[in-house]
């Protein structure tokens, strides 16, 4: 509720974004080397005046596509630089580097396992409490970044994201399945995918299958000769982190996240042509992948619903939209007519 979109700055064309809650004194700041900001959030049961203050460098490895210098690629084709599919969804960092820090401070009455209650006193001198001011430095911690914007968001999705295993350090899975809305029709459809950065090479698998509730995510994808599958889990009795969405009313808890997920990947690839054996490529397994249910309907029931879909984008749309070498085409004159007008986004 204190969120005041005039005093929110974005640059056209570089990511430059920042805004000041001047009330309180909390700002955020994120360009494509640096985040900084500092939150503070109201009294709750496990605490009083908790302010989170962060800053760090970023560097990005892998985006969407290639290595940072290679070039990159829209994750729902070369269309959604258009105003066509809403919302849009865009990886920006698959895989990254973080250094710097996260101070966390509050006044806290929890027990810390003596059985009683921790005795303190602020500045003030008041009673019953201490408090509690922890620093975490970090360096080339695992970092990734996307983005979504737009005038919609899906009524109903799930999401994955790994960048963190320990056997194979090239590798970065992003995968996720929505409900969004067509353009002029006003309809819904279901669409998936799956995009794995491995040893140099970038696989996107536009053709999806799911299975996902709370607690269990099974996703297998198709590309070409590729097959991945992606499993995730979580404890179903552990407790979910909610997450703040869009909503038509505003900024509301409708999603649940957990980030100590176990996710495995299985990549193969098939050899000798139509109906041959399938390859393992790589089998690897993580335990810090972020794991993700949302929607209104499926916040409320805690995801305990199971959701099974097929994204399988129909002709004659499929080959327009993931179309690799138009969207190097339009790119490329994109780029081009930029030296001469002035192109918002670029």
């Amino acid at each position: 509720g204190r969120y005041d979109a005039a005093t929110f700055r974005a640059d056209d064309h570089d990511l430059v974004l920042r805004n000041e809650f001047s009330s309180d004194g909390d700002f955020f700041e994120l360009t494509e080397s640096r985040a900084r900001g500092r939150t503070s959030a109201p009294s709750g049961e496990d605490g009083d005046g908790m302010v989170v203050e962060y800053d760090f460098s970023i560097k990005s490895r892998v985006g969407w596509g290639g290595g940072y210098d290679d070039r990159q690629y829209s994750v729902a084709g070369w269309l959604s630089v258009l105003p066509l599919f809403d919302p849009h969804y865009q990886v920006l960092i698959s895989r990254g580097e973080a250094s710097g820090y996260v101070r966390v401070r509050k006044k806290s009455t929890m027990d810390h396992g003596s059985g009683k209650k921790d005795q303190g006193s602020d500045e003030k001198g008041s009673e019953g409490y201490v408090l509690v001011d922890r620093r975490y430095d970090f360096e080339d911690a695992a970092v990734y970044l996307e983005k979504n914007w737009g005038g919609t968001f899906p009524t109903r999705w799930w999401w994955m994201q790994a960048n963190a295993f320990p056997s194979e350090s090239s590798l970065s899975v992003t995968s996720t399945g929505a409900v969004r809305g067509l353009p002029i029709t006003g309809q819904e459809e279901e669409v998936a995918l799956v995009g794995v950065h491995w040893n140099g090479q970038f696989l996107p698998f536009p053709l999806v299958d799911w299975s996902v509730r709370w607690g269990s995510w099974v996703v297998r994808g198709t590309y070409e000769d590729y097959v991945v599958t992606l499993v995730g889990r979580c404890k179903e009795e552990d407790a979910p982190v909610p997450v703040r969405c869009p909503t038509p009313t505003g900024m509301r808890d409708t999603a649940l996240e957990t980030y100590h997920g176990e996710l495995r990947l299985v990549l193969r690839r098939r050899v000798g042509g139509k109906g041959g054996m399938l390859e393992t490529l790589v089998d690897a397994t993580t335990h810090n992948a972020c794991l993700e249910v949302g929607g209104a309907s499926w916040f409320k029931n805690r995801g305990k619903e199971e959701w099974e879909g097929r994204s399988a984008m129909a002709e004659p749309l499929k080959s327009v939209v993931m179309n690799v070498e138009a969207e190097r085409a339009g790119a490329d004159a994109l780029q081009l007519l930029k030296k001469f007008i002035e192109i918002p986004g670029l």
